[in-house]
């Protein structure tokens, strides 16, 4: 780590303006993306 990133429960400072997030999330990496990027897997049905 250079002296700019600063470690805390939600993420990482890399850059000014930049923060880098990383969780592990349950099930499959095809389910997690389709739940992020398809805004109709998030409404209730």
């Amino acid at each position: 780590m250079n002296q700019l990133a600063t470690v805390n429960a939600f993420g990482v400072l890399t850059a000014p303006g930049t923060l880098k997030i990383e969780r592990l999330l349950p099930g499959p990496i095809e389910r997690v993306w389709a739940y992020l990027t398809e805004y109709d897997r998030r409404i209730p049905a």
